[in-house]
């Protein structure tokens, strides 16, 4: 197996070591505020303990020679989640140097130049870019120093995945306004809040896995995730289409995307359980990758799957969803 590099990183000091990036095919943001909620915890219990260190999960990375960029392949969310704090971190500096009360501009520069990375309207320097659905979003909400305002008639137009960046944003900005409150005075404050970024920094602690192959970086990802939560049978089964497409990958990718907003909810393990059921022997839940990567196993296996996939997804929809359906012609067959 080709790993060049292996080992543990503080949230520092992966940051500052490389520019990364989030392959066209991965989901958009997707944490919400109970992961939010115990990221805070975490970072409170070392905080008022002074416990050494949190393991903030593994991020495995493909060091793509042919782009010479290192891409995400496990460890997206938190990595974006990472960034976005670290935001709320340089906001909270600002509000001091704004205001007059300290001289944070060495807080605020530490935090771009180092870990956010510069971003302007001549510069476009982040530390990592996300796939196409958030990287503007994600540059102008979070990454830029002079952020867009969102009014709050506006939040209805954003995606899901930006509606969960902008509240990302917003939770941590909220609970370090409440943790710098109970100080007595701005000194103590300012160094509080040091303290906290500090931990943040170098006692949040990644396992990093880097390999220069493609097919070596979804195989580890599998192996680490095989045995996760039911969501991400979608995801091992998704990464495994992905990589077996090819130069088709694309096309597989619009085709899974598509199948999702089909959906539009419905759990998409279940629904590829029916159809795989349906077309061969009978398999539990926990059963179905394995299936799936044994019997598809080429680019155009893969692109008949999709094409199936695709075709099906919406009369899924409609079963599943009997009262909301049109897609009977007969008004017969219409619940």
């Amino acid at each position: 197996m080709s790993i060049v590099n292996s080992g543990t990183k503080s949230v520092s000091s992966f940051l500052k070591d490389d520019r990364y990036y989030i392959p066209e095919y991965q989901r958009g943001y997707s944490w919400e505020e109970n992961q939010l909620e115990d990221l805070w915890l975490v970072l409170m219990h070392l905080y008022e303990e002074e416990s050494s260190s949190h393991f903030f999960g593994q991020v495995v990375i493909h060091n793509d020679e042919v782009t010479n960029k290192k891409y995400i392949i496990d460890g997206q969310q938190r990595i974006s989640t990472a960034i976005i704090f670290l935001d709320s971190f340089r906001s909270a500096f600002n509000n001091y140097f704004e205001n007059g009360k300290v001289d944070a501009k060495y807080e605020i520069e530490d935090i771009t130049t180092i870990y956010i990375g510069r971003m302007s309207d001549k510069r476009f320097e982040p530390r990592l870019f996300l796939s196409d659905s958030d990287r503007i979003f994600f540059a102008e909400m979070i990454q830029k120093e002079n952020q867009i305002n969102i009014a709050s008639a506006s939040l209805s137009k954003l995606k899901k995945s930006e509606l969960l960046i902008y509240k990302t944003s917003k939770y941590f900005e909220k609970k370090i306004n409440e943790f710098l409150k109970q100080f007595p005075d701005i000194d103590t404050e300012y160094s509080e809040l040091i303290k906290l970024l500090n931990i943040f920094l170098n006692d949040f602690i990644f396992m990093t896995i880097e390999t220069k192959e493609i097919n070596q970086a979804f195989i580890i990802f599998e192996t680490l995730n095989a045995r996760g939560k039911e969501l991400a049978i979608a995801d091992l089964l998704k990464n495994h289409v992905f990589r077996t497409a090819g130069k088709e990958i694309e096309n597989a990718k619009l085709s899974w995307d598509k199948v999702i907003e089909t959906l539009d909810g419905i759990d998409p393990t279940k629904f590829i359980r029916h159809y795989w059921n349906a077309q061969y022997r009978f398999i539990r839940e926990r059963d179905l990758y394995m299936a799936i990567r044994r019997k598809i196993n080429t680019p155009a296996k893969v692109a008949s799957l999709m094409l199936d996939l695709v075709n099906l997804s919406e009369l899924y929809a409609s079963l599943f969803r009997p009262n909301q359906t049109t897609y009977f012609k007969d008004p017969y067959l219409q619940f």
